[in-house]
């Protein structure tokens, strides 16, 4: 495998993200992934079918394989213990992963996963397509900050520029205390602007662009790497650099 386990207290925050998948899946893509999973995991995949089927698989087996390759290389990833809360993020129950906090996302065939050893974190990641509703999305959901930034940019820059802001604050929603979605929407502003009270907290956001998708985390520390590939086999590092950036409040909690 192209990543090997890490041993060191330094902070570690590895992002793995797969290539888009066909469906469905090669035969032999499947039998990868589907030797990462436990039996439980392989229980409930079999209730899916069509795309859920492939991102239910191609997830779970994604972050196992980041964790083998990140913090225990000779363990097998279908031996890790892993709870999925509903409406939480997976819980890390190894005595190995202890101490490490993870995220999972999925959009237009891609999985992504976000493997951290310093705190809480969150990932997010959207396809960047025309909606025709992106007005109505924006007025319902962004800051007035964030609704202006987007009008006095090129019409070119919007669209990049509107996946930007909702990747970061989805990003921001799972890594915080999971409150009302459209709550995180309307209250962090990513715009950059200048007039409002800076959030209050030790998380940060990163951002960017890769091959049309929109790629965002938020957690204590920076990406440490980005992995692409399949699960299971070999994968590359991506190079390139995320972008920083710390949200402004727009109002009480």
């Amino acid at each position: 495998m192209a990543t090997g386990g890490l041993h060191t207290e330094q902070p570690i925050c590895r992002l793995f993200l797969s290539p888009p998948f066909p469906t469905p899946p090669t035969d032999s893509q499947s039998g990868h992934w589907l030797k990462c999973l436990n039996q439980d995991e392989r229980n409930l995949l079999a209730k899916y079918q069509g795309k859920r089927h492939t991102e239910y698989l191609l997830s779970r087996a994604l972050l196992r394989h980041a964790l083998t390759t990140t913090v225990a290389p000779d363990q097998p990833p279908h031996t890790w213990d892993i709870d999925y809360p509903a409406d939480s993020p997976p819980v890390l129950n190894s005595g190995a992963t202890q101490g490490w906090h993870c995220s999972l996302a999925h959009s237009r065939k891609r999985v992504a996963v976000a493997l951290s050893n310093r705190g809480v974190c969150g990932i997010d990641i959207e396809c960047h397509r025309p909606r025709r509703n992106r007005p109505q999305l924006a007025q319902t959901y962004f800051t007035a900050g964030e609704q202006a930034f987007l009008e006095q940019l090129p019409k070119t820059e919007r669209e990049t520029a509107f996946y930007r802001l909702w990747t970061l604050k989805e990003a921001w929603y799972k890594a915080e205390d999971r409150r009302a979605f459209s709550d995180i929407l309307s209250r962090l502003d990513f715009s950059k602007t200048s007039d409002q009270t800076a959030l209050r907290t030790p998380l940060q956001a990163w951002w960017r662009e890769l091959d049309g998708f929109s790629l965002a985390f938020v957690g204590d520390v920076p990406p440490t790497s980005l992995w692409q590939g399949w699960p299971g086999q070999e994968g590359k590092n991506v190079p390139g650099r995320f972008t920083g950036f710390q949200p402004l409040e727009t109002r009480a909690r």
